[in-house]
């Protein structure tokens, strides 16, 4: 009896000491596990710092190229490709800054031949270089409306109706590219009414492809079947472009029911319910040009600037 009791304490200590043991091996395995996680994961870190300090560098170094390269051109008078090497900057790495300096620079202490690269800069559609001189030069009227309006095409845009869809259009500089083809176009204004002194912006394909725009951050491209298929921005606007589009807003509310309003333009007059005027009679004072807009039932629209100021009917 005494010996049954022996043997069956003996097996009662095994069992719990290999429990204990298992126990142990496999807490350690546990503990094994994590800390090799841990440093995967610390040496992935690393990495990606490592590669991120790397491409910093490789930028940094990249400007640091253009910057000399700037200098360099300058020095042999080469001025207006020094400005143009400016364009492949990193605009958010080292030297960026000492980069748009130079280009300043070499622009103001040649301004009499930089004056002379207007024209052909819009000429040639150079969307850089216009840019580049808009900050030193004021441009005549015409110049300053087509360099504003291509300005405020640029991005990517989206089918309207699927707002989050794919890119469908891509507009940079004075290139468009149209479910992935590219083309150069062309700026036009047009005056689609010729008894009124009332112009539209349009841009046109070498194809016969003609870009309208419909509102801020909305183009309508109408293809050469006719077809018109609208597009919107895609992605987040600028401060300024959430203001303008809240503006809009605020326009379409206000002109609900179409008629016309005091600080309408010509074009949103003409849009109205109120539509082509039946006469139109001018008068030009030392200020500029007051119009009266006529229409039936004694009902009249006076335009100064562009812009509605008073309503009689």
């Amino acid at each position: 009896m005494r010996k049954s009791k022996s043997t069956a304490v003996f097996w009662l200590c095994a069992v719990l000491i290999g429990s204990v043991f298992i126990t142990g091996c496999s807490s350690e395995s546990t503990n094994n596990r994590k800390a090799v996680t841990l440093k995967w994961n610390q040496e992935t870190e690393e990495t990606e710092s490592a590669v991120e300090s790397t491409e910093e560098e490789d930028n940094s170094a990249f400007n640091w190229e253009i910057l000399q390269k700037m200098k360099e051109l300058n020095e042999n008078g080469e001025y207006l490709d020094a400005v143009k090497a400016a364009q492949d900057m990193d605009k958010m790495s080292d030297y960026s800054p000492e980069i748009a300096a130079l280009r300043n620079q070499i622009i103001r202490e040649n301004r009499e031949y930089f004056e002379t690269q207007i024209d052909p800069a819009f000429e040639n559609g150079d969307y850089y270089l216009i840019g580049a001189l808009s900050n030193l030069f004021l441009f005549d009227k015409e110049k300053k409306i087509e360099y504003d309006f291509v300005k405020k095409l640029q991005g990517e845009y989206v089918l309207s109706a699927e707002p989050d869809g794919v890119i469908c259009v891509i507009i940079s500089g004075y290139e468009i590219q149209i479910n992935g083809r590219k083309s150069k176009f062309s700026y036009k204004r047009i005056k689609p009414f010729e008894q009124i002194d009332y112009y539209e912006n349009r841009l046109f394909l070498e194809d016969g492809t003609k870009v309208e725009e419909v509102n801020v951050g909305v183009i309508a491209v109408t293809y050469k079947n006719k077809m018109c298929i609208k597009y919107t921005i895609a992605g987040e606007k600028e401060n300024t472009d959430k203001t303008e589009k809240e503006s809009e807003v605020e326009k379409e509310k206000e002109y609900s029911e179409n008629e016309p309003c005091i600080g309408m333009t010509k074009g949103e007059v003409l849009n109205s319910d109120w539509g082509m005027p039946t006469e139109i009679n001018k008068t030009t004072y030392e200020w500029g040009v007051s119009e009266q807009w006529v229409y039936p039932d004694n009902k009249y629209i006076y335009i100064e600037e562009d812009v509605v100021v008073a309503i009689t009917e």
